[in-house]
């Protein structure tokens, strides 16, 4: 699905660049319109009327700027666009969207920061990697739910923590394998303590399954 540019990557009725040559003037009154056109094709006119002040610019490669009535600005590029400036600060009171064709890159020497009041979605259709050469912080106040359909695996060369303020609880459909080469330690009722090893347990139970 396309807009009225014929642009197969935006949504129909999304915001887009002007999409059509502006109505400068009527039939009744053709003089409204101040035209220009230069022997190598570049064209601006504007409006006199009242009414329906409007300002367009087009190239002969295509690119064109408009600025309506309503005060709105419509800028298309045919070619490659660039924008360069020491500091910029893009506000806007409503909705911004980005459509692109081919890829995005986004790159910055300084710190990031990104703040959304509302909620957040992010899809990638493909493969994903997210490379952190520092340190790293997830804080979640609410639930947190992670699916994997494929296999999960989690390695930290220094130590790894899991702890739990309320019941936790380990399944596998699967067989369960525990491995440690210094040793397992078992807190049963508990926290901050040594704890025992299975080698210290009664020799009734050694053997024993602890499940039950």
């Amino acid at each position: 699905m396309t807009d009225t540019t014929g642009n197969k990557y935006r949504e129909l009725g999304a915001r887009g660049p002007n999409e059509k040559t502006p109505i400068l003037a009527n039939k009744t009154n053709p003089h409204d319109a101040q035209l220009n056109i230069t022997q190598s094709g570049m064209a601006w006119a504007y409006s006199n009327k009242a009414d329906n002040p409007v300002f367009y610019f087009q190239h002969p490669s295509g690119s064109s700027f408009v600025m309506n009535p309503d005060g709105s600005h419509g800028i298309r590029m045919v070619g490659e666009g660039r924008l360069e400036a020491h500091g910029m600060t893009i506000t806007t009171s409503e909705n911004i969207d980005l459509a692109i064709g081919g890829h995005i890159t986004v790159k910055t020497v300084g710190g990031m920061e990104a703040q959304i009041s509302g909620d957040g979605q992010i899809t990638v259709a493909g493969a994903t990697a997210v490379n952190l050469i520092g340190d790293a912080a997830i804080a979640v106040k609410g639930n947190c739910s992670m699916g994997v359909e494929g296999h999960a695996s989690i390695s930290a060369k220094g130590g790894l923590n899991l702890r739990s303020g309320g019941d936790m609880t380990i399944g596998s459909k699967g067989g369960l394998n525990i491995q440690a080469g210094g040793g397992i330690r078992f807190q049963p009722k508990g926290a901050g303590k040594s704890g025992h090893t299975v080698a210290d347990l009664e020799p009734a139970v050694k053997g024993q399954s602890l499940v039950g």
